[in-house]
C-alpha cells in the first residue's frame, strides 16, 4: 500500500485528505474541521474502505471556491479520484469477515458492489468465483433464483487471462450451453480483446494525434504556442491526448454510436452524423450563450440565442441534457487523469502541474465549461457525415448495427435505441 500511495497520492480520500504537514496550527485545525464536516468522521484514519462515506461520492466533496471565475491558491479544489481505499484481511473473499462486508455493501441503499478476483493463479480465481457466487446467491436470492431486491445484485469478475477453457467453462455449462450465472463474468481472455483486426486497425494513436493537432490550432500562432510535432510533445501531453482518444467511444456510447474498424460489416448511412453533429454544435453554442453575462443591450446573436433557449421545447431540453452529461463526463475524466498524474489544484504560474480547473463542474470558470461542451462536436469533425474517416481506418456506426462477435454462437444484437439517443446501462 505504501508504494501505491507514493505512485498515486491522490487516488483515495485516506491518501489525499490527511492534514498536510504544517507549522500553522490554525491551518491544520481548519483542515481537520473541514474533514469532519465533509464525512462526519473526526479522524481520517477511522474511514473504513468497506463503508465509505456517501458524502465523498461527489466530486465537490471538500471543494471550496468562492468565485469560480477568479479562483485563488487559498481556495481548495478536488483532492482525490475514487471514494475507496485499501483493506487487508486474511483469506479469500469467501472468508467470514470479507463475505460479511460484501453482504453489508450489497444491502446498502444506492450501492451495488462488484467483486474482482485478481490473483496470479487462474484456477484459484475460477474456484473462488464459483464458491463466492454460490454463497451470494444463497444470501441474496430467493428459492427460484431471483433477487429478493434487484438493488442487491452483486457481480463477480474472476481474472482468467491464461486458461481459456476455464473462461468457457464459466460462460457455458458443458452440456446445456447456458451460462452458469449471469452475474459471474470472467475477464482478461486475450483471445477476446487482442484480435488481429483490433491490433492492425488501432485508432487510438492517430485519433490522439488529431486531437492534439486540433487543440494546438485553436491557439494563435506564436513562439509560446507552437504547433509541435507529436514526437516533440512532452510525455505528459502525449499521454493526455492518448487518454482522450481512448475515452472517445465512452462519449459516443452515450449517443448510441461507436468507432469501429472501417472493415466492419454494415450499411452506410450517408447522413448518419449530420443530425448528431448539428445538435452537438447547437449545445456548445447554447452553453456559451448561457454563460455569457447578461447585459442591457445584448448583441443580436446573443439575443437570438437567448430567445431560442427560452422558447426551447421539452424534447430539445432533454437533448441538451445528453450533451451536458457528456461534457461533465469529459471534465471528470480530465480531472481524474490529472490527479492520477500527481497534478494539484493551484496556480499554473507558480507550479507547472497545477490548475485552478481541478475542481468539480460547478466550480470551474465559464471558459472551461465551454471547452468541455465542445468535446463531442470536435470529436465528430474527424469523421465524414456518413461516419467514415481516414483516422486509423475507422468509421462510426450505430451500436445497434454491430454484428455479434461470434456469428456461429451469438444471437442477433438487440436493438436498444437509435443513433443520438442516450443509453443507460
Amino acid at each position: 500500500m505504501a508504494s501505491f500511495k507514493r505512485q498515486y497520492p491522490y487516488m483515495f480520500p485516506s491518501f489525499a485528505m490527511q492534514p498536510i504537514p504544517s507549522t500553522d496550527a490554525e491551518q491544520v485545525g481548519k483542515i481537520a474541521e473541514d474533514w469532519k464536516v465533509w464525512t462526519g468522521i473526526d479522524d481520517v484514519t477511522k474511514l473504513s474502505p468497506w463503508r465509505p462515506s456517501d458524502k465523498l461520492d461527489d466530486w465537490h466533496a471538500g471543494v471550496s471556491i468562492a468565485n469560480p471565475q477568479k479562483a485563488t491558491k487559498e481556495n481548495r479544489g478536488a483532492t482525490f479520484v475514487v471514494n475507496g481505499g485499501f483493506v487487508e484481511h486474511a483469506g479469500d473473499a469467501t472468508c467470514a469477515d470479507a463475505f460479511a462486508e460484501i453482504i453489508m455493501i450489497a444491502k446498502t441503499p444506492h450501492t451495488r458492489p462488484m467483486v474482482f478476483l485478481c490473483r496470479d493463479d487462474d484456477g484459484h480465481n475460477c474456484v473462488e468465483a464459483v464458491a463466492l457466487r454460490g454463497m451470494l446467491d444463497e444470501w441474496l436470492k430467493n428459492k427460484v433464483g431471483g433477487y429478493e431486491n434487484q438493488d442487491h445484485r452483486t457481480f463477480v469478475f474472476p481474472y482468467i487471462p491464461r486458461r481459456p477453457m476455464l473462461t468457457d467453462g464459466l460462460k457455458k455449462k458443458p452440456l446445456g450451453g447456458e451460462a452458469i450465472a449471469s452475474d459471474l463474468i470472467p475477464f482478461g481472455d486475450c483471445g477476446e480483446v487482442a484480435t488481429y483486426t483490433g491490433l492492425t486497425t488501432d485508432f487510438i494513436l492517430p485519433l490522439a494525434q488529431k486531437i492534439a493537432e486540433d487543440f494546438a490550432l485553436s491557439f494563435p500562432s506564436s513562439d509560446k504556442n507552437p504547433l509541435k510535432e507529436w514526437d516533440k510533445r512532452p510525455a505528459w501531453d502525449r499521454h493526455s491526448n492518448l487518454m482522450a482518444a481512448t475515452h472517445a467511444n465512452v462519449k459516443l456510447r452515450a449517443l448510441n454510436l461507436r468507432i469501429v474498424p472501417s472493415s466492419t460489416v454494415g450499411d452506410v448511412d450517408k447522413s448518419l452524423l449530420t443530425d448528431v453533429t448539428n445538435r452537438a454544435e447547437k449545445y456548445a453554442v447554447t452553453r456559451k450563450v448561457a454563460k455569457e453575462p447578461a447585459n442591457d443591450q445584448p448583441t443580436p446573436p446573443q439575443a437570438e440565442a437567448r430567445a431560442a433557449y427560452t422558447e426551447m421545447t421539452e424534447s430539445r431540453r432533454k437533448d441538451i441534457d445528453i450533451f451536458e452529461v457528456i461534457a461533465r463526463m469529459e471534465h471528470n475524466r480530465w480531472m481524474a487523469e490529472r490527479l492520477l498524474a500527481d497534478w494539484t489544484f493551484g496556480d499554473k504560474k507558480e507550479h507547472r502541474y497545477s490548475r485552478f480547473t481541478i475542481a468539480d463542474w460547478e466550480h470551474i470558470p465559464d471558459n472551461e465549461l465551454v471547452k468541455d461542451a465542445n468535446q463531442v462536436a470536435r470529436l465528430l469533425k474527424f469523421f465524414k457525415p456518413d461516419g467514415t474517416s481516414e483516422v486509423g481506418k475507422t468509421k462510426v456506426i450505430p451500436v445497434v448495427d454491430l454484428p455479434p462477435q461470434n456469428a456461429a454462437t451469438s444471437a442477433a444484437p438487440v436493438k436498444t435505441g437509435s443513433p443520438g439517443t442516450i443509453m443507460q446501462s
